[in-house]
């Protein structure tokens, strides 16, 4: 049998909470965004997804909007 290794590197300990919770992520805003990517949704910062619009032949931001660091 193997033995649990708790330090190992990337290790999530199970009492943190949810990762969309902890990124301060709205889960069922995530979840329809997710499913909406095919038909074009965007996720990224502010900046990233405007200067992406003209590559994408798009006027309007839609999808999430994460925030500037």
């Amino acid at each position: 049998m193997h033995e649990k290794v708790l330090d190992k590197l990337g290790h999530i300990e199970n009492a943190l909470p949810p990762l969309l919770s902890r990124l301060g992520f709205d889960t069922q805003s995530w979840i329809r965004t997710c499913t909406r990517i095919e038909r074009g949704s965007i996720v990224g910062v502010k900046s990233a997804v405007k200067a992406a619009l003209p590559h994408l032949n798009r006027q309007r931001m839609t999808g999430i909007r994460l925030p500037d660091s």
